[in-house]
């Protein structure tokens, strides 16, 4: 019986099973809205759903002020449909949302939407402007 220092019996019909498996495996398995939701870094981006769209909804006067005290904005935005957004798991949540204003510009936000406990609701952090459609979230 072949036996390595320390004593193992890597001959033992228990490694000569478990042993393929182990070598096949990728530890620790996620599930994929596990590797989505974990805290840390920002998801890959999803496509736009009603719950962002509420969201971007949510700070869109925000938003809409803070491009009028730039320059960028006079009156209000012909349009702003999500296109796409990500998610950051921390103390909440954090967004960032590409919305298409009109015509081919879009807007970037980054939205803070706190524990439901709070009673507080989205609030708009930053937001940047003049990006195109091809433009990644950042």
């Amino acid at each position: 019986q072949a036996e390595s220092e320390g004593g193992q019996n890597w001959n033992h019909p228990f490694w000569r099973v478990l042993a393929p498996s182990l070598a096949h495996s990728r530890i620790p398995h996620y599930t994929r809205k596990q590797r989505e939701m974990m805290v840390g870094g920002h998801s890959q981006p999803k496509p736009a759903d009603a719950d962002a769209q509420a969201i971007a909804d949510a700070v869109r006067a925000d938003a809409e002020k803070l491009m009028a005290d730039q320059g960028k904005l006079e009156g209000q935005l012909e349009e702003f449909a999500v296109v796409n957004y990500t998610t950051q798991v921390v103390a909440g949540t954090n967004y960032r949302l590409k919305v298409k204003v009109g015509g081919s510009a879009f807007i970037h936000l980054h939205v803070f939407k706190p524990l439901p406990h709070t009673g507080e609701g989205p609030s708009l952090a930053s937001i940047a402007v003049d990006k195109k459609e091809e433009d990644p979230l950042a």
